[in-house]
């Protein structure tokens, strides 16, 4: 039975846009709010 482990296939992974460009962040707000409130808090 053959070893397929050693086959070296002529492919290279090409990164997506995502994977090459720098992070970022973005500011953000939480809360706290009680599970009768949220529709009104979304509105």
């Amino acid at each position: 039975m053959e070893d397929d482990s050693a086959i070296i296939l002529p492919f290279r992974k090409v990164p997506s846009d995502e994977e090459e460009r720098g992070l970022e962040t973005v500011d953000v707000y939480i809360s706290d709010v009680e599970p009768a409130e949220t529709g009104r808090v979304l509105k």
